[in-house]
């Protein structure tokens, strides 16, 4: 089985790109095929769904069966290709997989959000099988592409083992053109309290590696 990894990004966070190669690297199941989406975009246009979109085809192309859905900007495990390949198996390999549950953390504010979702995954904790069979695409600037997967395509998902240790989460911070709204300082969904203790637990010793050094540059 042939794995690839489509990460789109637009080149405006160099920082995070370099934390993102680091991630991959240090997985405990190494892809086949990694493809970066990196082309000029239009100014203040988020083009998330066409760059999944090249992606996917051209991971298709190289003869991959499984693709990940890789944000260039969030934390992953080491164990997080592994542990979902194990439980994509269990679950008869469907044709869409993730997990139900989505963590995110402000790196700047120090702010977390607790998403359980258990019908859907959010694109960052999603892996499809190849090719896509799937009706139609929605326009290159729709901005929720992870719905539109699991609103065309039947899937399952699969919850953390343990939520103090979650094998992936998203990180927000305010650097680039950004996606969800989580990335501005005053989005209301934010939990009350602070969570630098809960995040630092959760990455270990990839808190002072990766993103202590960041921290002081997120909005």
């Amino acid at each position: 089985m042939k794995i690839g990894l489509v990460i789109p990004t637009r080149g405006d966070r160099p920082d995070f790109i370099k934390v993102c190669k680091s991630l991959i690297h240090r997985q405990t199941v190494q892809p086949d095929e990694i493809v970066f989406v990196n082309f000029e975009g239009k100014p203040g246009v988020k083009d998330i769904t066409l760059r999944y979109k090249k992606g996917l085809a051209e991971l298709t192309k190289r003869g991959c069966e499984l693709a990940f859905l890789w944000e260039d900007d969030d934390w992953y495990s080491p164990v997080y290709i592994e542990w979902m390949i194990e439980e994509w198996k269990k679950a008869n390999k469907p044709r869409l997989f993730g997990v139900g549950e989505t963590f995110y953390y402000h790196l700047g504010q120090k702010k977390r959000l607790y998403m359980k979702h258990f019908e859907r995954a959010s694109a960052f904790n999603t892996l499809l099988r190849l090719p896509i069979q799937m009706e139609s695409w929605p326009p290159d600037n729709y901005s929720f592409i992870d719905l539109h997967f699991w609103k065309n395509i039947t899937g399952q998902t699969v919850r953390f083992v343990d939520l103090n240790k979650p094998f992936s989460i998203g990180i927000k911070h305010g650097m680039g053109m950004t996606g969800g709204g989580g990335h501005n300082r005053s989005f209301r969904l934010w939990e009350t309290g602070l969570f630098e203790d809960w995040f630092k637990k959760a990455v270990g010793e990839d808190y002072d590696l990766f993103y202590a050094p960041l921290r002081e540059k997120c909005m």
